[in-house]
């Protein structure tokens, strides 16, 4: 029986290492080549060049592709297939699904027994409410006497909107309109679903973005704005010039100033955390207890990624700054730093 010999071979960097086979990639090569960080950093060599090869190098990319496409990629195996989508899951990204291409501007989904209008969605979403009954005037904090509400559990209406996502923008902005706090709940709702389904392309985007600023006096609630603010106009600015969150920052309307901070959210989950201080700063001393709340929230979710910026903003600002603010921004810190921090409150 013929054994393979190992044979030495030197690479162009003058390495030197023993191959049986007719390989040629030099292993010392191959690990100066690792990435430090990312998900192609925990990758077996060969799957790492089938990825780099295809310029799949970021998770976005990688989302792109469905698992049959990625699996016929040479180097590419189940093993490899399980990390790839614990690396997406962890990014609230998904692998590609094969489906049959979809009109958003068709009313009717590929089954023919959902239409996707608002008038279809208000009759279902008040079909819920014999399901199940909530005082939801609890959660709003505006002008309560120019809202009307239907009762209707938050799961169910997330649910419901989940069915509703490929609603045509003309019909999302149609529920926008409504008096239901409930109705622009699941209008919110679609919007967000739409904004992070990278398949509906960087137009619809573009327009979900759009139409969230043009109907903001729409939006007008703080769970409204946190529900869809981080995809829709967080997930649009990623890539672009962050100028548009700066503006609403110092606007007069507190859902606006609030959009500001909470879109940045999107930002952080990339490790982005520049404009969340940033906007903080400008909002620390907000007179209104829902930009407090939201500061305090967001500043203590980017000090998770990045504590040192953390404590540079509190050593500014604690001894100042509004003490619900303070207070939900230590709540991830130890006990020591905590009642340091605290000691600086005038």
């Amino acid at each position: 029986m013929a054994i393979n010999q190992k044979k030495l071979h030197h690479c162009k960097q003058g390495h030197s290492y023993y191959k049986s086979s007719n390989c040629l990639t030099c292993p010392a090569c191959e690990k100066l080549k690792k990435p430090k960080f990312g998900f192609l950093s925990g990758l077996a060599a060969p799957a790492r060049r089938a990825l780099e090869q295809n310029n799949i190098t970021t998770l976005k990319k990688l989302a792109n592709y469905s698992e049959s496409e990625l699996l016929n990629l040479h180097g590419i195996g189940k093993t490899c297939m399980k990390s790839l989508k614990n690396a997406l899951a962890a990014s609230d990204l998904s692998f590609k699904v094969k489906t049959a291409t979809i009109n958003l501007e068709d009313p009717v989904e590929p089954d023919s027994k959902l239409k996707l209008t608002a008038r279809q969605f208000i009759e279902d979403l008040k079909a819920l409410q014999l399901d199940s009954k909530s005082d939801n005037s609890k959660f709003y904090k505006g002008h309560i006497a120019a809202n009307k509400f239907l009762g209707v559990r938050m799961l169910n209406i997330f649910n419901l909107a989940k069915e509703y996502k490929l609603m045509p923008l003309g019909e999302i902005e149609k529920l926008l309109d409504s008096d239901y706090y409930e109705v622009r709940m699941g209008a919110v709702s679609i919007m967000d679903f739409q904004a992070r389904d990278s398949k509906l392309g960087k137009e619809r985007l573009f327009e979900l973005y759009s139409l969230y600023l043009r109907k903001h006096d729409r939006i007008d609630n703080w769970d409204l704005v946190d529900r869809s603010a981080p995809y829709v106009i967080g997930g649009y600015l990623f890539d672009k010039a962050r100028a548009p969150l700066y503006k609403l920052a110092k606007s007069k309307q507190v859902n606006e100033r609030r959009t500001a901070i909470v879109s940045t959210y999107f930002f952080i989950r990339q490790n982005d955390l520049e404009d969340t201080f940033k906007i903080a700063d400008m909002l620390v001393n907000d007179s209104n207890e829902l930009i407090n709340k939201a500061v305090g929230s967001w500043i203590r979710e980017a000090g998770k990624r990045n504590q040192k910026l953390l404590l540079v903003f509190l050593d500014k600002h604690a001894s100042t700054m509004p003490r619900v603010s303070l207070r939900y921004a230590l709540e991830k810190l130890n006990p020591e730093l905590k009642a340091h921090y605290m000691s600086m409150v005038n």
